[in-house]
């Protein structure tokens, strides 16, 4: 809650009330978002886990379906615990927790798609009656496959793999010009829906915020913020840069929109589990941390308007069972469980990964990381009109205002696409 402050009270002594509310209510709607588009990122990792699971052990072709829903429900309902833990979102294991597991899911999707781009396919096993047999990864998974009954397999055929990729390709798939669509305006469309997902990816706002919350000095703020943003910027570039273009490189076209939930890798099953819990593991911190300042800032606003309120301001002591004594507050209570009951409300009415994630980047990106940005820098160096820098970065911010409409238009037409379709 002292990070989001922060920026508001930044914008305010910069600018004035004027605007004030017009930044806290966007730095809002992007934390709400996150908690959507998290809901919705964490029943897929489920979904994938169970299919994962499925596919190694009836094969590729298994009818595995999972529907999203009854599991954007669990999440909802973790969350809803989660919500009344005292200051779960300031614990100083969780930021440990989310960069371990960062790094472990983005390592994993960067080496699968390496691999398969590098690998050479594994021959197929052939029967004694030269029938193919599906490309396992190794012989022995075959031998466990109780439909086949005693394996007639000429195991020569399979020998000495040049890697162990059941999907491999060898090959670098993909064009310059992506994925081919029936008509010009449905590749605008894409292309716009893919700036939005690049937008998302990018929340520099929020990393900002989140980095000078942890400043301390010595040596002096403004030299540690600076070396940390570069960290941050670098890294975050290399594994988006590396995992996307490894990505397209071993599916090409038919490259999902998450490498790691989209079944372009089967095996090994265990690593895309592993994986996808890693997902669900920093998503379920996650969440909180986003969540947790609108909890203040509800509970602090509410105070302040109605200082005599017992609904508002009293605390009820419950006691559960095997548990410690509880201190419930009414307002926390109602406001949090319809807070999560909405993220998770709409991440069921449209839990569509990437339409949603380019719906959010598109919204935010402009107003949070750049407009904001960029007029207070004005004012706090005091950068003169229609001078040459105030002229370069005013047409910085201008490009940008109409990549992210352009990338709000399409990002709507594909989510009302994929609701009606």
């Amino acid at each position: 809650m002292h990070v989001l402050m922060v920026w508001v009270s930044c914008w305010r002594r910069a600018s004035g009330k004027k605007h004030t509310w017009a930044c806290g209510l966007l730095q809002f709607v992007s934390l709400y978002g996150c908690g959507v588009a998290y809901t919705i990122t964490t029943a897929t990792s489920i979904r994938a886990i169970l299919k994962a699971n499925c596919y190694h052990d009836h094969g590729h072709d298994a009818p595995c379906n999972y529907g999203g829903s009854y599991y954007m429900l669990v999440f909802g309902a973790a969350q809803l615990l989660l919500s009344f833990i005292p200051d779960f979102h300031d614990m100083a294991w969780l930021s440990v927790v989310a960069a371990v597991m960062s790094f472990s899911y983005a390592f994993i999707g960067l080496g699968l798609g390496v691999a398969t781009t590098i690998c050479k396919p594994i021959p197929l096993l052939l029967s004694l009656t030269n029938t193919p047999i599906f490309p396992f990864v190794s012989v022995d998974h075959l031998y466990r496959k109780k439909s086949y009954g005693p394996m007639n397999v000429d195991i020569r055929q399979a020998s000495s793999p040049t890697c162990f990729c059941s999907s491999a390709n060898g090959i670098i798939k993909g064009s310059i010009t992506g994925v081919q669509m029936r008509t010009p305006v449905q590749k605008i469309w894409r292309v716009s829906q893919a700036i939005g997902d690049i937008a998302f990816a990018y929340p520099y706002s929020l990393i900002l915020l989140e980095i000078q919350d942890t400043l301390k000095s010595p040596p002096a703020e403004n030299k540690t913020m600076k070396r940390a943003s570069m960290i941050s910027i670098l890294v975050t570039t290399f594994f988006y840069l590396c995992c996307g273009c490894f990505g397209y490189a071993a599916f090409g076209s038919d490259a999902p929109g998450n490498l790691l939930t989209g079944f372009g890798f089967y095996e090994p099953y265990w690593l895309i589990d592993f994986a996808n819990a890693c997902i669900i593991l920093h998503l379920l911190g996650g969440y909180q941390v986003y969540s947790q300042p609108i909890f203040q800032f509800v509970d602090r606003y509410f105070a302040e308007q109605f200082p005599d309120s017992g609904f508002v301001n009293d605390f009820h002591t419950v006691q559960l069972p095997c548990l410690p004594p509880w201190r419930v507050n009414l307002l926390r209570v109602c406001f949090r469980t319809l807070y999560v009951a909405s993220t998770t409300a709409v991440a069921v009415a449209f839990p569509y990964f990437n339409e949603v994630l380019a719906l959010l980047g598109a919204l935010n990106f402009w107003p949070l990381a750049i407009y904001f940005p960029v007029e207070m820098y004005f004012i706090q160096r005091n950068v003169p009109r229609w001078s040459t820098r105030w002229l370069v970065l005013q047409s910085f911010s201008v490009v940008c205002l109409l990549v992210s409409a352009f990338a709000l238009v399409g990002s709507i037409e594909g989510l009302i696409t994929q609701k009606l379709g």
